[in-house]
């Protein structure tokens, strides 16, 4: 693995609770076991043929709701007041791993952006990111990225979730930068709050 290609990773990977045994769990509960997340080995009716597995919201053995995914769970981060969950997902080298569910009835608050987004959700597509990027640091406009990816990183209020994400350019000296936003979780879904940016040297 190259320098690059290792600093990438350790900054996408490095709070979202990765499992050391060789099998990524299919399931993960809640602190009172009340509530649980599973990725089960299906495809929904009308699923995109890409997307052959299916993550799930359950109360107990009560399923509260479905979505089309692929990959394995790394980590869930449930509300301090009990109410949601953010959990990645890994779904592939780099990308946009996250979901945030509200636990009363499953309904999905944010989804990654390559799935359906819901309306008005954040996006951490590769192209939301690079704008966002190239809007703070000009001397971004003209460079390829590398890779990019964003995850869930903890609760740091009774509904306030903070978000991790990076994106790498090709060919630059500083070419690693890191984005932490924070936001709001509500009934309706994520308020942004704050959001601060910045860049690294990567290079030996």
């Amino acid at each position: 693995m190259n320098l690059r290609a290792g600093i990438f990773s350790a900054a996408l990977l490095s709070a979202t609770n990765m499992f050391a045994a060789a099998e990524p769990p299919s399931e993960l509960r809640s602190a009172t076991g009340e509530y649980s997340i599973r990725i089960l080995d299906k495809k929904l009716l009308g699923a995109d043929p890409d997307f052959g597995d299916t993550i799930a919201v359950y109360h107990g053995d009560k399923l509260l709701s479905e979505f089309s995914t692929i990959g394995y769970l790394s980590a869930a981060y449930w509300s301090p007041d009990g109410r949601f969950v953010a959990v990645n997902n890994r779904r592939g080298t780099y990308g946009d791993y996250f979901w945030v569910f509200r636990l009363r009835d499953g309904r999905v608050l944010k989804q990654p952006s390559d799935a359906s987004p819901v309306p008005g959700q954040p996006i951490y597509s590769s192209e939301a990111l690079l704008a966002r990027v190239r809007a703070k640091f000009p001397e971004y406009r003209d460079a390829g990225y590398y890779k990019f990816g964003a995850h869930a990183e903890r609760w740091t209020g009774s509904n306030e979730l903070e978000i991790a994400a990076a994106v790498t350019f090709q060919h630059l000296a500083d070419d690693l930068v890191r984005i932490f936003d924070a936001y709001t979780v509500s009934e309706n879904g994520l308020r942004l709050i704050r959001t601060r940016m910045s860049k690294e040297h990567t290079h030996a």
